[in-house]
């Protein structure tokens, strides 16, 4: 009885769907080359301070979420993360981040995929983002890793969150856009 709830939600956030993409050697190859553009992407990397970073890692995972769903585009982002570090290490591997970056792909794969994509969506996707992963998450992860008291990391990202969030927003609608062109033309 359990399971069949369980399908049902899997069902529901596209994670059954999304895992049989995995299916198609396509699908592979193109999860392979958007790891790569991402790991690419880590260099264009602007660093603000030692705690605060702006990246646009996340085109690659808004395109794995809207072509392939929310288990494709978890997987985009642990191989991302991980071949960042592998090409360019800054300091000690963290888990942490690893598990911030495929919440970040998943979120977006469960709000883009097989889903009409709107402003609202998008403000909201970026909104549960922003807040869940940037701001707690990744505080939490850079408070264990540096031995700082999360709340005093707290401002300076909120500052950075709340500046980036409008330029965010753009930059998704734009990717959504035309990630969604694309799909049309290949018939998806």
């Amino acid at each position: 009885m359990k399971n069949l709830g369980l399908n049902r939600i899997s069902q529901f956030l596209g994670y059954a769907q999304s895992a049989s993409e995995f299916k198609k050697v396509s699908v592979v190859a193109t999860a392979a080359m958007l790891s790569a553009v991402g790991a690419l992407l880590q260099f264009f990397t602007i660093p603000v301070s030692d705690f605060i970073q702006i990246t646009f890692v996340f085109t690659v995972y808004i395109v794995a979420a809207i072509m392939y769903g929310p288990a494709v585009s978890g997987v985009v982002a642990v191989c991302v993360d991980i071949l960042k570090f592998l090409i360019k290490p800054t300091g000690a591997f963290f888990p942490g981040f690893t598990v911030s970056a495929i919440l970040t792909g998943t979120i977006y794969g469960i709000s883009f995929y097989r889903r009409k994509v709107s402003f609202w969506r998008i403000l909201i996707t970026q909104l549960v983002i922003d807040l869940v992963v940037h701001i707690v998450l990744n505080t939490v992860w850079l408070s264990m890793m540096y031995n700082k008291a999360g709340l005093l990391l707290l401002p300076a990202r909120v500052l950075k969150t709340l500046a980036l969030f409008p330029i965010e927003i753009i930059i998704v609608l734009t990717v959504t856009k035309v990630t969604e062109q694309i799909k049309k033309r290949l018939g998806k």
